[in-house]
């Protein structure tokens, strides 16, 4: 290989020549089923040599890049296949003061050192005659092939994820701000405005509320799926806390026509647990639990404790069809229609990802549909 001296601010600059690249491509071509292996991949992949030089791309890759077959690319480093605008300063793709902080070029540098390696990477690349900001996720495996060290680097293009977050994160920003000052407007006509507003404002202040908390759970829903939501444990008495829901949904009338009742005993036991997750874990319950019961039923919430943990439950006597039960947690899946179902499905998520606890069901004709929620009882943080 040809590593003679060239200017870097990072990764080596040496290159194979020519004649080099084409007796290492052969090589790896010999791999068995490779074409098939590279093909299979909806993902960008490529197979680079220890100078980072790529020997082999895949459809989807050359398709990202507009491309019909591979020779554009080959013994071309990964920035430089994308046009990078940094890959024709210094010696290259990998080489510039700017490469230090660059995803790709972190993970190629852990390939180097032996090891797997997975980082986000933000590339601002020529496009059309102007310039296009990328976001992938790329990921290397190294290993020895035919006496040669190779590196697998796959590229996954994530830059519709990240804009799709960024507008989320406006939407929920703005949509919380305008909700907020709806509900502080008709919390001021209740309390202060003529008589003749206040039978106005009550509906407009329990309206926005809704919308508050609904906003709200919402972004919990994504900021949990992505690993960014904060937990805040504090100290939590299950049947004062149970007594504070009960009341929440009393004072909106939720219920309806049905009627909820609070089944528990006095227990000196308590729990460290987020009090808003929780409260939005065991309130999801509730809420599917009025929507499945008939006008009269009631609902029955309580708690039990023993061998270290506190097991809250919601019940109700509406059976689930077998169907709803091996699906009730899944993403996408509603017995409501189209568009819903994601108040199970996040109630497992928060249970188990950030309460430490599982979430399970009965559902019986005799006994009609019971959700428990066991956490673990601790008395300190």
């Amino acid at each position: 290989m040809n590593h003679s001296v060239a200017e870097t601010r990072f990764l080596p600059a040496g290159r194979s020549n020519p004649k080099q690249i084409e007796d290492q491509r052969g090589s790896i071509l010999r791999l068995p089923l490779i074409r098939l292996f590279m093909g299979g991949i909806p993902d960008g992949v490529v197979i680079l040599n220890a100078d980072r030089q790529i020997l082999m791309a895949n459809p989807s890759l050359l398709r990202a890049r507009n491309l019909e077959d591979e020779s554009p690319v080959i013994g071309l480093r990964p920035g430089e296949a994308f046009d990078c605008i940094h890959a024709r300063d210094h010696a290259g793709c990998g080489t510039t003061e700017f490469c230090r902080y660059c995803g790709a070029a972190q993970v190629l540098h852990g390939c180097r050192m032996g090891r797997q390696s997975a980082k986000e990477c933000r590339i601002v690349t020529r496009y059309a005659g102007g310039v296009e900001s990328l976001d992938l996720l790329v990921w290397g495996t190294p290993f020895t092939y035919d006496d040669r060290s190779h590196i697998l680097f796959v590229l996954a293009d994530i830059s519709h994820e990240k804009r799709r977050r960024v507008l989320e994160r406006l939407f929920f920003h703005d949509f919380l701000n305008t909700a907020g000052g709806l509900r502080v407007f008709a919390q001021l006509l209740l309390h202060e405005g003529p008589p003749e507003a206040r039978d106005l404002a009550e509906p407009i202040f329990e309206g926005a509320d809704l919308l508050v908390q609904g906003i709200r759970s919402h972004k919990e829903l994504l900021d949990a799926e992505s690993g960014e939501l904060t937990i805040e444990p504090v100290l939590i008495e299950p049947l004062p806390f149970l007594r504070q829901i009960l009341g929440q949904f009393e004072k909106r009338d939720i219920a309806g026509e049905r009627a909820l009742r609070l089944e528990a005993r006095t227990e000196e036991i308590g729990l460290y647990a987020d009090s808003t997750i929780l409260k939005r874990v065991l309130g999801n319950l509730i809420q599917n639990a009025l929507e499945a019961s008939s006008p009269g039923e009631t609902v029955t919430l309580g708690f039990r404790a023993e061998s270290g943990a506190v097991t809250f439950n919601v019940h109700n006597r509406a059976v689930m069809p077998e169907e709803t039960r091996y699906q009730i947690f899944q993403r996408s899946y509603s017995s409501k229609g189209t568009g819903r179902g994601l108040g199970l499905y996040s109630v497992r998520l928060l249970t188990e990802r950030y309460l430490g606890g599982r979430v399970f069901f009965t559902s019986d004709p005799e006994n009609g549909t019971t959700f428990f929620v066991n956490l673990p009882a601790t008395t300190e943080e």
